[in-house]
């Protein structure tokens, strides 16, 4: 054993330029090109601060020239042609059993005033890109998440979600079955607004060396500040509980991106009724645009504008009542709100109220027709005498 030590430290100072000197030291570690201090680490090389417990510490400090590379540790693991079998692993780090929440199996920082980034990774045949910031991690090239991933900051992009594989799976979205209506369902939802919670201050743990604070990033530190606005969780899950997911600690997260296709379901549901009203009023309340005979039993009440207007003497306003409404009524008013008269409109279908001149005073009025305690429209009048 001391034939073989002796032959590996006249190995060392054989091979080894002056700089580059191995030392054994007392407690059994080895340095490498160290000229001061001792090694705490089993094996280490280069001079800098050494953690205690490192098998193996590395330290290339020596200033850099134009066109060099300052390269710790190269990890090269492949085969000149592709293969089938076994796997080539460049670089493999695992760490584990220490504090909780401090244990990393890759470790990449980032130091100096300089662009770049803690770990860097791409699919390409290159040592590196230039880089146009300041990052943790830098990737050149597609990532893939298999997993959740979480962030605290902002998400920048293009943002796809794929589309369904199953084509004959897939179903259009109809209330035509006598569910409820889309609209009326997120029409029931409440917009919240809320501030997101300021990050707790990272403390020191039992037996760590090493304490520090991460600094929140701009967009991050910017989200603290601003209002948010979002939905109710609960409430999504009570219609639509598909958009509704439950994270490990037992909160709960909403898929707003498919909540998109029900926004326009939505529309496209408001539209069609807007339409059967536009229909209805063209119909019963103003000039006919459709040849369509008027008939007892249409579900839409509606008002027509007075004619003729301005009036001096009488003018006739038409409404039509369906015939499933238990009460109407036509209300008059001033521009001020207060209300003139009150008209009780007993006819069903088809009624036409005739107002005197003599009855107002010169003026504009409004008037509204109200079935069943609903406001169905209000429009404008002006009588000149």
């Amino acid at each position: 054993m001391k034939h073989f030590i002796l032959s590996l430290v006249a190995f060392a100072a054989y091979s080894c330029p002056v700089l580059s000197q191995l030392n054994v030291y007392s407690n059994g570690n080895v340095g490498i090109g160290r000229t001061t201090g001792s090694a705490n680490a089993k094996l280490s090389i280069g001079n800098g601060t050494v953690y205690s417990n490192y098998n193996i510490d590395l330290q290339t400090e020596t200033p850099l020239k134009s066109g060099l590379f300052n390269i710790a540790i190269d990890g090269i693991a492949k085969n000149s042609t592709a293969l089938n079998s076994g796997r080539s692993i460049g670089l493999r780090g695992m760490a584990g059993n220490a504090t909780t929440g401090y244990n990393y199996g890759v470790l990449g920082c980032l130091w100096g005033a300089q662009h770049g980034a803690g770990v860097f990774g791409t699919t390409s045949n290159i040592t590196g890109v230039r880089i146009p910031g300041v990052f943790a991690g830098y990737f050149d090239g597609d990532v893939c998440v298999t997993g959740d991933l979480s962030v605290n900051g902002s998400l920048t992009g293009t943002l796809i979600t794929p589309t369904s594989n199953n084509i004959n799976a897939a179903k259009a979205i109809s209330n035509c079955d006598g569910n409820e209506s889309t609209s009326k369902k997120i029409s029931n939802l409440n917009v919240i607004s809320y501030y997101n919670p300021t990050p707790a201050m990272q403390t020191a743990e039992k037996d760590d060396t090493i304490t520090t604070t991460r600094k929140p990033a701009k967009i991050e530190a910017q989200s603290i500040t601003k209002m948010h606005y979002g939905l109710l969780a609960e409430e999504i899950e009570s219609v639509y509980p598909e958009l509704v997911y439950e994270y490990e600690n037992g909160t709960k997260g909403i898929n707003y991106t498919e909540l998109i296709p029900l926004l326009i379901q939505s529309i496209k549901e408001l539209k069609t009724e807007i339409d059967e009203l536009k229909h209805a009023y063209n119909t019963h309340g103003g000039q006919s645009v459709t040849g369509i005979k008027n008939t007892n039993d249409s579900p839409v009440a509606s008002l027509g504008q007075n004619a003729p207007n301005p009036f001096d003497y009488t003018t006739d306003i038409k409404t039509f009542i369906p015939v499933s409404v238990k009460n109407a009524k036509l209300c008059i008013y001033d521009l001020n709100g207060k209300q003139i008269r009150q008209i009780t409109i007993g006819e069903r279908g088809e009624a036409t109220i005739k107002l005197n001149a003599n009855e107002l005073q010169s003026g504009i009025y409004m008037y509204s027709l109200i079935v069943d305690d609903r406001l169905v429209n209000t429009r404008k009048m002006v009588l000149n005498r």
